[in-house]
């Protein structure tokens, strides 16, 4: 059965570590994640800011080929305790930054 995450702060910092592995260049991923994150901030209240370093991030973003076009366009892998939450993006698919960022810190869809 799935266990909601309980957050302790309504702040998360978050890494980007996917560049090599997109046709996108790192400023344009960096603000399309900036904007879903702003998304997120005006309906929820949250605050984010973006991080170099991953040992800094309750959520990383990475890519991977997944199962390739047409299947899944992600993959959040929640917090187990030592580690922060994962949400890798199939490197072939076109991706929903809103709904995936939401996802990582356990937005339900509306």
């Amino acid at each position: 059965m799935y266990q909601k995450t309980k957050w302790l702060n309504s702040h998360f910092p978050w890494c980007w570590m996917g560049e090599d592995r997109l046709n996108l260049e790192r400023r344009v991923v960096l603000a399309t994640l900036t904007w879903a994150w702003g998304q997120w901030s005006s309906a929820c209240g949250i605050t984010h800011e973006q991080v170099d370093d991953p040992l800094e991030a309750d959520v990383i973003f990475d890519a991977a080929e997944i199962d390739g076009p047409l299947g899944r366009i992600a993959v959040t892998e929640p917090p187990n305790g030592l580690s922060p939450v994962r949400v890798v993006f199939d490197c072939e698919e076109c991706w929903n930054l809103v709904d995936e960022t939401g996802k990582s810190v356990d937005f339900a869809h509306a």
